[in-house]
């Protein structure tokens, strides 16, 4: 078929690049190897990996990471490393070096997969129990089961209990994240990934199966739809894909998320005491003209722009997702002599310990467009509709009409997206009306009730049952990210 000659074509492709980046890789690591021979006799000593490891990770190593270091690259066990030797180490994803642009990098394989050891821990204590650990590794198996694709991850074949056996090697009924690291390095250093694609591979497992969790818990409160079920479909493909990507044993080195279509802001749980009538009310109190309105887009900020932050904030928001930071864009609306309505520059604000604090660093607009941007179309579509809504449950008719022009406005929705839309909803209305009317008695059988454009304006809907109607419409195609706003 055409769609699968595209895919082995875009496979070809990236192979290529691929072959052209490790080659490009193994020229630095070379430099790098040969500067720290000492001896220029094309091996290096304990003295020299020290030297190198200062050089590149400061002071963010110990003597037992140097000892540790040392004994995995030396294959031979001669006491020192020869450049093979070297390259390979260097080349494992969970190497204390990796290779990039510039040289070599200290990686923080226990940053790079903390994400997945607090997706195991469930209640957060510290320890994976065998209940916790059987139930992550219980769904995985599933979903490479419902995929119907067949997978190079061999530690889903296993047992899972003879798995946690293994991990667990004090044998206290745990698995500490010490022990979590030391499985995770050795089925890793496995799977021919590059260093980056792994850490993006582990967070994007991480964050599909906490999604699993939200679905779940949705579903004891509420009736789930047919869209969230085409969701957690979507979700079942994803972690059959990522786990084999990450754990597969023939060091084939492939990553299903290529870092350009990789949309790398997502949606968060704001925080307690989240309230947009308060920005509101502070943005209006330090405008010096009557102000009639205003005009706002409170959005999630990219980590990476977290440096805009004022410092006792930045540093709250590093103890997890749940703390991640929220940035408002803020603009007054107000009439001019001439009649007019006029909208005023935008002023941007960051919320922490209750407040709706302003930022005014040069760098604060260039931050809400990355994090802007950085969010999937859909997301920016929720994200115009939740302000839009001041974060409440529901928007009225001309609330909605009015998001629907901001994302049109924005080109996350064409014109025949939202016409079709009303016209949906028209009719949607329409045949409530006849239902209405039908079932009076003839009695009571009075006048026809207002056009259904009139009714319009009298509803009430909530932002993410838009965001289901347009997706039934085909505008947005199911995908993950959805299980993040399930309780938005």
């Amino acid at each position: 078929t055409s769609e699968r000659k595209l895919g082995t074509l875009r496979l070809m492709a990236e192979a290529t690049v691929r072959a052209a980046d490790t080659r490009t890789a193994h020229d630095k690591i070379k430099d790098m190897f040969f500067k720290f021979d000492t001896e220029g006799n094309g091996s290096m000593t304990r003295y020299d990996m020290k030297r190198l490891l200062t050089s590149v990770c400061r002071e963010k190593f110990s003597e037992r990471d140097l000892d540790a270091c040392f004994e995995k690259a030396d294959l031979d066990k001669n006491g020192v490393i020869a450049y093979d030797e070297f390259l390979r180490w260097v080349l494992l994803p969970t190497s204390l070096l990796h290779p990039v642009e510039s040289g070599l990098a200290h990686t923080d394989v226990e940053a790079m997969l903390l994400p997945l050891y607090s997706v195991y821990d469930k209640d957060g204590n510290g320890g994976i129990s065998k209940e916790e650990f059987l139930e992550v590794h219980g769904i995985l198996q599933n979903s490479k089961a419902l995929s119907g694709t067949e997978t190079a991850a061999s530690i889903l074949d296993e047992d899972p209990q003879k798995v946690f056996e293994r991990i667990d090697t004090n044998h206290d009924g745990k698995v500490s994240f010490k022990e979590f690291v030391n499985w995770q390095c050795g089925v890793l250093d496995r799977s021919g990934l590059r260093t980056e694609e792994v850490q993006v591979l582990v967070g994007a497992l991480a964050r599909q199966l906490a999604r699993v969790f939200k679905l779940e818990e949705a579903a004891e409160r509420m009736h789930l739809s047919e869209h969230d079920h085409a969701v957690l479909a979507h979700i079942i493909k994803n972690l059959a894909k990522f786990s084999d990507n990450l754990w597969n044993d023939s060091h084939r080195g492939l990553c299903s998320l290529p870092p350009a279509t990789h949309y790398t802001n997502r949606w968060a749980r704001h925080p307690a005491g989240f309230s947009v009538n308060k920005l509101k009310a502070k943005h209006m109190a330090s405008c010096r003209i009557e102000v009639d309105d205003t005009e706002h887009l409170i959005i999630p900020l990219h980590p990476d722009c977290e440096n805009i932050l004022p410092r006792e904030q930045d540093a709250a928001n590093r103890d997890g997702e749940s703390r991640r930071a929220w940035i408002a864009q803020i603009a007054t609306k107000y009439r001019s002599k001439s009649g007019d309505m006029k909208t005023d520059d935008a002023h941007f604000y960051t919320f922490c310990d209750l407040n709706w604090i302003p930022l005014r660093s040069e760098r604060v607009r260039q931050a809400f467009c990355t994090s802007w941007e950085n969010l999937p179309p859909d997301l920016r579509l929720f994200a115009i509709l939740k302000s839009k809504a001041c974060f409440g449950t529901v928007l009225t008719w001309d609330e909605v009409q009015q998001s629907l022009t901001k994302a049109l406005e924005e080109s996350i929705l064409k014109a025949s997206d939202v016409e079709t839309y009303i016209h949906n909803m028209t009719a949607t209305v329409a045949s409530m009306q006849r239902q209405i009317v039908l079932s009076r008695s003839p009695s009571n059988f009075g006048p026809v009730a207002e056009s259904s454009e009139s009714l319009l304006k009298d509803i009430t809907i909530a932002p993410r049952e838009v965001m289901i109607q347009l997706a039934e419409q085909g505008v947005f195609r199911p995908s993950s990210v959805w299980a993040d706003f399930i309780d938005a």
